[in-house]
C-alpha cells in the first residue's frame, strides 16, 4: 500500500503541475494560449497586461516576443520595467517577481508590462505572441496572442479572405490532418508550429487546393503547441 501511495504522489508531482504566472487584460482573466483581438486606431497605442505571481516562490520573470505575422509598415515593442526597441524580442535580464505580487499600473509606478502597437496608417492584421516564463523553470510558461486589427487611413478595399482551418485528431500522437478552405486556387502556403515559449519547431509547405494535408509531428515532445497559418492559430496537444 505504501508503495502505491508513493507512486501516486510521484505521478501527481509530475503531471499535476500548475502555472504560476496569471495574466489579466482589461481586468479579465486570460488563459494561456488565448488570443486578444484588438481593433486599434491609426495612431500608436499602449496595451497593458496585469501579471500575477500565484506561486509561493519568487519567480525570475522573463518575457519573450514572437512576431508571428507583423503587418508590413507597422511597429511593435514592449516594456517591463525597461522599454525595448522594436527589434528586441526578449527581456535582457530576469525581473524578481515576488510571491503573490501583481505587476500592474494600478499597483506599481514603473514595474509593469505593456506592449505598444503603431499601425502607422496601414490597414490589416498583425498577430504577436508574448510569452512569460520563469528563468529558473522554463516549464512555468504562460502565453498570450495579441491580434491587432487596423483600418488604415482612407478607404481601402479589403481583399483578404478568412482562412477556415480544421485540424484533427487533436490531441494527436503524431500525425495531424488539416483541411483548409477559403484560399485562392493557386496559393501555396506554409503552416508553422510554435511551442509554448514561441519557438518555431517546424514549418510545413502545403497546397490549400488539396482537400487534406497531413503533417508528422511525432518527433516533438509531448505538450501544447500552436499551429499557425496566415492569422489563424489553433492549439494542438501532442500526446
Amino acid at each position: 500500500m505504501k508503495k502505491i501511495i508513493a507512486i501516486a504522489i510521484l505521478l501527481a508531482s509530475s503531471y499535476g503541475y500548475a502555472q504560476s504566472i496569471e495574466l489579466f487584460y482589461d481586468k479579465k482573466h486570460v488563459n494561456s494560449g488565448d488570443t486578444l483581438t484588438i481593433n486599434v486606431p491609426n495612431t500608436s497605442m499602449d496595451h497593458y497586461l496585469d501579471i500575477v505571481n500565484t506561486s509561493t516562490n519568487t519567480i525570475k520573470l522573463m518575457v519573450k516576443r514572437t512576431l508571428i505575422s507583423l503587418l508590413q509598415g507597422t511597429e511593435n515593442s514592449f516594456c517591463l520595467f525597461d522599454c525595448y526597441d522594436v527589434d528586441v524580442d526578449e527581456t535582457a535580464s530576469p525581473y524578481p517577481f515576488l510571491s503573490g505580487d501583481t505587476l500592474s499600473p494600478d499597483t506599481k509606478e514603473y514595474e509593469f508590462f505593456y506592449t505598444k502597437y503603431d499601425p502607422k496608417g496601414q490597414a490589416g492584421t498583425s498577430l504577436i505572441q508574448y510569452t512569460f516564463y520563469d528563468n529558473d523553470n522554463k516549464l512555468d510558461v504562460t502565453s498570450v496572442f495579441f491580434k491587432f486589427i487596423s483600418k488604415g487611413v482612407g478607404i481601402q478595399e479589403n481583399t483578404t479572405k478568412a482562412v477556415t482551418l480544421n485540424v484533427y485528431p487533436n490531441p494527436t500522437t503524431g500525425l495531424l490532418k488539416m483541411g483548409i478552405a477559403d484560399r485562392l486556387p493557386n496559393d501555396v502556403e506554409s503552416v508553422t508550429i510554435y511551442d509554448v515559449v514561441g519557438a518555431n519547431v517546424g514549418t510545413y509547405r502545403i497546397r490549400p487546393t488539396e482537400d487534406e494535408t497531413v503533417i508528422d509531428i511525432s518527433h516533438l515532445a509531448a505538450g501544447l503547441y500552436f499551429l499557425k497559418i496566415d492569422n489563424k492559430v489553433v492549439k494542438v496537444v501532442k500526446e
